[in-house]
């Protein structure tokens, strides 16, 4: 294929700036029609030269031959030489090892003081489902659980899906990480945290080249109420695995077709393996055959990867009140591999990186979009068999997805290299001031150190998420990272949510002056007190009506909501320059700060939500 042919017509009524790295509006249709050209000549090509080929005549194999002796030698043609030890086992010295370990708060890391921890041989580990699960800290906590868990007909039916709820008060349950492999529980923690609480990790192996040393890498994406499978690729995942899992999911489906209920945990356990293993058979897979076609030699490494059923936090003001399961998140952070050119040619070891880390962020998303999509209910994005007439399923988000779906808006994506950030050394404050100030500090720190990093112009929206998409790239090896950050709370909302108490000091302190000071100053800071009340209250009815739990809460949280927010023109008084009514709007910026009302919306919901309601009349 003419690679510049392709490169020019991607370029046809596009804009591509080559002083800040940016691209715009690439012309996607000119491309796809080139290379659909291109898949037809070479499937009539292939066709022609080799109706019955197979995959290894196109690609190439090779083909071990088993020598069969009739007789065999009564000893071996080799000279003993000297012999050492015996060992019954490889020492532990000489044994790889696997660590995990998960802390509650960043000092915790630092004086590493772990609320989990755990270390074993990566032996040990290889091919048995591994997972970290929370369980609650208390038999208080297991009986609020199930306080919102559907209660058992009293006729028999089963439970249905749809009564199950939808979110759980974080605040009220306390829950503690445990380890498990193959069901056994390995390593659990002392220390109860709330529901919905980030934590941080870190894990890794032990060094390929000497076992006495670490290779560890941080995680951020662990949430007190995840369910999360840890992948363990050790020179990847083999087939046999894949295979014994299936047929021991399908097993436990029909047990659980006769209503055999023993196995529901080991599902669930084999639920979150799948995507994780199959990530890192299909990188295995793909690495293998892009090596015989570029002149590579590739061989996998200790790797590790997490799969999680996702709790999302929704905070309220600075507390988590309830915690939802918004969906799936496929984390692959650690990723090694022992790779070269055969010619010896290090831009070709480059650019090996450079196309499998595409290829290994593009998975991300589609893992998770092919294992939990149903293909009978939805239309899988680029799955093949699928009706056009169903409607088309969720889609995931990856870094190269959002750099795709940012193009198709029509932004400018900007691939910012070492020399374009010389040039512009301001690029980020001036052309990426879109993105949340979490992203910019990344990108800037990523440019500062030697990194090319390709973002688009603004954050995206897909399906309920909100954020950006960024790949870093060493220039040196061609290896980085291709993240995705954001969720779908704005930045707004963030910064009232980690800064309500300060905000409500400071009505406090307002009310207190405007009291004090002379009638000409308490108007002025009465007014300043005003308007940041009715804006702040404002952004707590909004979020109190996003708050309820379920449709008959609403009424009675607007009711609360709306009772707040008239709170807020007690400001008003102020403008008077009546010392009672400055302090009045004091009270109120205190009772703000301290988030009294929330109790009341807590109880909206619990009230409401675990009540049956009245049957309608016919």
């Amino acid at each position: 294929m003419d690679i510049q042919a392709l490169l020019n017509a991607a370029k046809q009524g596009s804009s591509v700036s080559d002083a800040d790295g940016s691209a715009q509006n690439i012309n996607r249709q000119a491309m796809r029609a080139m290379l659909d050209d291109y898949q037809a000549r070479l499937e009539t090509y292939v066709h022609q030269q080799g109706p019955n080929a197979s995959i290894g005549d196109i690609v190439g194999k090779k083909i071990n031959q088993a020598t069969i002796s009739t007789i065999l030698e009564a000893s071996l043609p080799y000279v003993v030489v000297q012999s050492g030890t015996a060992e019954s086992a490889v020492p532990s010295g000489l044994q790889h090892k696997f660590m995990y370990n998960l802390y509650a708060n960043a000092q915790d890391r630092a004086l590493e003081e772990p609320l989990l921890a755990y270390t074993e041989t990566v032996s040990q580990l290889v091919g048995k489902r591994f997972t970290l699960n929370y369980v609650p800290a208390s038999q208080a906590d297991a009986d609020t659980i199930a306080s919102y868990l559907p209660k058992a007909h009293a006729d028999g039916s089963p439970v249905l899906p749809k009564e199950f709820p939808t979110s759980l008060p974080g605040y009220l349950i306390r829950l503690k990480p445990q380890l498990m492999l193959d069901g056994r529980v390995v390593a659990s923690g002392s220390q109860g945290l709330p529901m919905g609480t980030a934590l941080l990790a870190e894990g890794g192996y032990t060094s390929l080249s000497y076992p006495g040393s670490w290779d560890i890498t941080q995680d951020g994406s662990n949430t007190v109420g995840n369910s999360t499978a840890i992948g363990i690729s050790a020179h990847g995942i083999n087939v046999a695995q894949m295979n014994r899992l299936k047929s021991r999911m399908d097993l436990i489906r029909q047990q659980l077709q006769a209503q055999d209920l023993s196995n529901v945990a080991e599902l669930s356990s084999g639920l979150l393996v799948t995507p994780i293993w199959t990530w890192f058979l299909e990188v295995e897979s793909a690495a293998r055959d892009a090596s015989r076609l570029t002149g590579m030699v590739h061989n996998g490494g200790l790797s590790y990867g997490l799969f999680h059923n996702v709790a999302h936090p929704f905070y309220s003001w600075g507390v988590i009140k309830s915690v939802r399961f918004t969906g799936a998140n496929l984390d692959i952070g650690h990723v090694r591999h022992l790779a070269w050119s055969r010619a010896n040619i290090r831009q070709e070891w480059i650019n090996h990186n450079n196309g499998l880390g595409q290829y290994m962020s593009a998975l991300e998303h589609i893992v998770p979009e092919r294992t939990f999509n149903p293909r009978s209910e939805c239309k899988v994005i680029g799955a093949v068999n699928s009706s056009p007439l169903l409607p088309t399923c969720a889609q995931g988000v990856s870094a190269v997805k959002a750099l795709g779906l940012a193009a198709q808006q029509g932004q400018k994506v900007f691939a910012i290299t070492p020399a374009v950030y010389e040039s512009n050394p301001n690029i980020v404050s001036t052309h990426l001031s879109a993105h949340s100030v979490e992203t910019r500090n990344a990108i800037q720190s990523y440019l500062d150190a030697g990194m090319a990093v390709t973002i688009h112009q603004a954050p995206i929206s897909q399906d309920g998420w909100k954020g950006a998409g960024y790949i870093y790239i060493d220039p040196s090896s061609g290896s980085g990272g291709y993240i995705i950050e954001g969720g779908s709370n704005g930045g707004a909302m963030e910064y009232l949510k980690d800064n309500s108490t300060n905000i409500g000091f400071g009505l406090f302190a307002a009310g207190l002056f405007a009291a004090l000071l002379p009638a000409w100053v308490g108007l002025v800071i009465g007014i300043a007190a005003f308007l940041v009340s009715i804006t702040v209250m404002y952004m707590v009815y909004m979020e109190a009506i996003l708050s309820a739990q379920c449709e008959r809460a609403i009424p009675c949280i607007q009711v609360v909501a709306m009772v707040s927010t008239i709170m807020a023109v007690v400001g008003l008084l102020a403008l008077a320059g009546s010392g009672m009514g400055a302090l009045m709007a004091s009270v109120a910026g205190l009772i703000f700060a301290d988030d009294m009302f929330n109790g009341i919306v807590g109880t909206c919901n619990t009230v409401a939500c675990q009540s049956t309601p009245p049957e309608s009349e016919v």
